[in-house]
């Protein structure tokens, strides 16, 4: 069975971001990216890929601790808020009725 396609389509989504993105570029420095625009774009790139990663690995901490939390809850541990393994162990307490 084929999943049914997510609206809106990828091409839209990409192009309303692209816009969004043009929108706030014209916004803060009165015009679109253009190019021979006098700066490093080699550079930009480069800090641009660099504030990507540091907010994938946020994203994935985030995932993780959510996740991490919802399944404490399906299995009746109240989730302190501090990450399992290493040497960061969350203190794990039963709800009220729950036996160890």
């Amino acid at each position: 069975m084929t999943p049914e396609p997510v609206a809106p389509s990828l091409k839209e989504q990409f192009s309303a971001w692209i816009d969004s993105r043009t929108a706030l570029g014209v916004t803060k420095y009165g015009t679109p990216l253009m190019t021979f625009n006098g700066r490093d774009a080699r550079q930009d790139r480069t800090q641009e890929i660099l504030d990507f990663c540091q907010y994938q690995e946020q994203y994935i901490l985030e995932l993780e601790a959510s996740l991490e939390e919802a399944l404490l809850e399906l299995h009746g541990i109240q989730w302190t808020g501090e990450k399992f393994g290493g040497n960061n162990q969350a203190q794990k307490s039963r709800k009220e009725g729950l036996h160890e």
